[in-house]
C-alpha cells in the first residue's frame, strides 16, 4: 500500500513476463510529483524520469530540493535495481522555472533523456542553458553505471517546443521527435510551422552529440 503525502505521488510497477506483480517503487513530497517515463537497460538497470514540484523529495538516497519558485517543477533521472526496486542513484536537473522530462532510452553504456525547460539557468551537467522564451527542447546522455554527464544540449524557439520521444541506435546516434511552435534552428537554418500552430520534427545527433 502506498499513500501520497502531497497532492500526487509517483510510482512504477514491475510485472513479470506472465503479467504478475513483482515490485513497486514510489516517492512523494508536499506537492504534486510524477514519474513520467521509464526504460530498462541491457546492463540490468531500470531508469525513471521524475518530475517534482514538492519542495523536498527523497528518491531513495537522501533529500533533494526543488530549485524554482513555488509551483514550478524540476526533473530527475533515477536509477533502480531491476530485481528489488532499490535506489542505486539519481541525478537532479534544477532550474528556476518549469522543467519536464518526456522520454528515456537506455543501454548498457549510456542512458539518454529528452525533456523541456522554461528556465534561464538549467544545468544538465555541462553548460548552463537559457530558454529562448517558453519551453525549449533539451537532451542529455549519461553513463548508465555512474550517471556521469557525457553530452547535453538545448534547442528552441520563442514558442513552446517539446520532445515526445528519444531513441538511440547501435552506433550511439540519438534521435529526437516532437513538435515546435515557432521559428527554430536545429543547425541547418531557421524553420517555421506552415499553416499550423505546431509542426513536428525528427532530429538526429551523431554519437558525439553534434
Amino acid at each position: 500500500t502506498r499513500d501520497s503525502l502531497g497532492a500526487l505521488g509517483a510510482y512504477i510497477v514491475k510485472l513479470n513476463s506472465a503479467g504478475m506483480f513483482e515490485w513497486s517503487y514510489g516517492f512523494d513530497g508536499d506537492n504534486a510529483d510524477y514519474l513520467w517515463c521509464v526504460a530498462a537497460s541491457e546492463g540490468g538497470a531500470v531508469f525513471a524520469g521524475a518530475m517534482f514540484s514538492s519542495s523536498v523529495v527523497n528518491f531513495g538516497g537522501g533529500n533533494r530540493s526543488r530549485g524554482g519558485m513555488e509551483g514550478t517543477t524540476d526533473v530527475a533521472l533515477v536509477r533502480l535495481d531491476p530485481s528489488t526496486a532499490g535506489w542505486t542513484g539519481d541525478r537532479v536537473f534544477v532550474g528556476s522555472n518549469y522543467e519536464g522530462i518526456n522520454a528515456i532510452d537506455a543501454d548498457s553504456t549510456y542512458v539518454t533523456v529528452a525533456g523541456y525547460s522554461e528556465s534561464l539557468d538549467l544545468n544538465l551537467g555541462g553548460s548552463t542553458y537559457a530558454s529562448n522564451g517558453q519551453a525549449d527542447i533539451f537532451w542529455g546522455r549519461y553513463s548508465s553505471s555512474t550517471l556521469a554527464h557525457n553530452f547535453s544540449g538545448v534547442v528552441g524557439s520563442t514558442s513552446p517546443d517539446h520532445p515526445s520521444g528519444v531513441s538511440v541506435d547501435p552506433t550511439g546516434a540519438v534521435y529526437l521527435a516532437g513538435h515546435f511552435g515557432g521559428t527554430i534552428d536545429f543547425g541547418f537554418g531557421p524553420v517555421s510551422p506552415i499553416n499550423a500552430i505546431y509542426a513536428g520534427y525528427a532530429y538526429k545527433l551523431n554519437p558525439t552529440g553534434s
